[in-house]
């Protein structure tokens, strides 16, 4: 495709876009394998053009396919109605490497579309039983993904951020949301959840891509047109030469792109706006730490260890943010009309404490474990919390004492779950059970994977 795309842009009689300030340089033909657009600006250009491809044909055996192909009119030529040279004249946007373009609107048509995938998206991951963590993976895996290539092209129009953020959030709690968005965005180790704010990262890709166009040393005819837009208003990037025309208003893509990284003076950082990453991992980082007094980054990652399953990560992090949905809670959100404890016989407010602590049950419950295995010896509060206090073991030994300790969380709050909604009390002995039936599932797990002597090694720990 190459000597055809050089015979395209070697042909005098083949008129293409002069860019501003580009000299005597031509866009006419942009290229990618085998999809190819023309941009030229004269009936006989098309029509020289088409001769070049048939001459092409002949050496090559390769034919246009003209049910693919197709003329759209821009400009003073947007009202024909007719096609040129044997090609079939394209009514609507058209399409060129999945982006629709057309006269006007063209970002408002291609966000729409992805907009709606997004919603179907979201509805079928809805009906899987997700932990919070699966549906972060999910954005970041599924949703974020179908929205990027897009964001190179066009930023996000406004219209469509708020209820794209709803949407997102939504899906991550599945309901009431108990901690607010400027914290879920931020980083595991900051005490977030690493949502991604969607919004904010496509706009440092497309923000990021535009001030590439304009450093980038190549000669393509792209570059004479960010120059154009984008040298004056972006002059921080690049030294301003007078003697080359500039716009006096910009596109609305290019308008909203300026006007963003004006609020933003990190965006005066040469280096820093070329990595839309770096840039995003800033932005994010400015908003704040999470604020949860006491707890630091060490904490944070020690609650989550590798090793735990996502739904013990999720349960011990909403435990430091104080935000599992107890009737406490739920009471001052005006969303129960009792706070005491469900427990029969308590009638201790039902807090957050109370539920994995100070109530009589979880007290018994955190005995029973301890008899069965030693090495919980004395607990507090801060223990099955933060993870202070546990005594200085090896590394193995104290992740298989924070994962006993998150299986007993775990099983005290499925237990306090199933009792609010089914009147089914399990009683100590069957949270304690299921604590036991848990640990015999990743014991059988890793005898499968590593065998059952090294199994036993990895496991010695347990019952010292």
């Amino acid at each position: 495709m190459e000597p055809l795309a050089a015979a395209i842009r070697a042909d005098a009689r083949i008129r293409g876009l002069r860019p501003p300030g580009g000299g005597s340089s031509e866009v006419k033909i942009s290229q990618y394998a085998d999809d190819m657009t023309l941009f030229l600006t004269s009936e006989g250009s098309v029509a020289r053009a088409v001769e070049v491809l048939g001459e092409f044909g002949l050496a090559s055996g390769a034919r246009v396919n003209l049910g693919k192909s197709s003329v759209k009119f821009f400009g003073p030529w947007a009202g024909r109605e007719e096609g040129l040279s044997g090609l079939p004249l394209c009514s609507g946007p058209m399409r060129v490497l999945g982006v629709d373009f057309e006269v006007t609107g063209s970002e408002g048509i291609n966000w729409g579309q992805r907009i709606a995938k997004v919603r179907t998206k979201v509805g079928l991951w809805k009906a899987r039983r997700l932990s919070m963590s699966g549906r972060v993976l999910v954005i970041k895996a599924d949703i974020l993904p179908s929205l990027v290539y897009l964001a190179y092209v066009f930023p996000l129009p406004p219209r469509y951020r708020k209820d794209l953020v709803r949407t997102i959030f939504s899906f991550v709690w599945g309901g009431y949301e108990y901690i607010k968005r400027d914290w879920m965005v931020q980083s595991v180790e900051e005490g977030g959840r690493g949502v991604p704010d969607i919004p904010l990262k496509l706009d440092t890709i497309f923000f990021s891509s535009i001030c590439k166009s304009l450093v980038n040393p190549c000669n393509h005819g792209y570059k004479a047109f960010a120059l154009f837009w984008l040298s004056f208003p972006l002059r921080r990037l690049i030294a301003w030469d007078n003697s080359r025309p500039k716009a006096e208003s910009l596109p609305a893509h290019f308008e909203h792109a300026v006007k963003w990284s004006r609020r933003h003076t990190e965006c005066q950082e040469g280096l820093l706006c070329m990595d839309h990453r770096a840039l995003y991992r800033t932005l994010v980082a400015k908003r704040g730490p999470v604020g949860v007094y006491g707890v630091g980054p060490v904490v944070w990652q020690a609650i989550q260890q590798k090793g735990l399953s996502n739904r013990l990560k999720d349960l011990n992090w909403l435990c430091i943010h104080g935000r599992l949905p107890v009737r406490e809670v739920l009471y001052r959100h005006g969303l129960s009309k009792v706070k005491i404890c469900p427990r029969e016989g308590c009638e201790g407010e039902e807090t957050l404490r109370h539920t994995f602590w100070e109530c009589s049950f979880a007290r018994r419950v955190w005995g029973d474990l301890g008899s069965f295995f030693q090495m919980l010896g004395i607990l507090s509060f801060d223990a099955i919390m933060l993870r202070r206090g546990l005594g200085i073991r090896s590394g193995r030994g104290s992740f298989l004492i924070w994962l006993l300790i998150s299986l007993g969380k775990v099983a005290l709050w499925d237990s306090r779950a199933v009792l609010v909604k089914s009147n089914v009390d399990w009683g100590v002995g069957g949270v304690v059970s299921r604590v036991r039936a848990d640990l015999r599932k990743r014991f059988d797990f890793d005898v499968d994977k590593y065998g059952f002597h090294a199994s036993k090694e990895r496991w010695k720990y347990l019952y010292e």
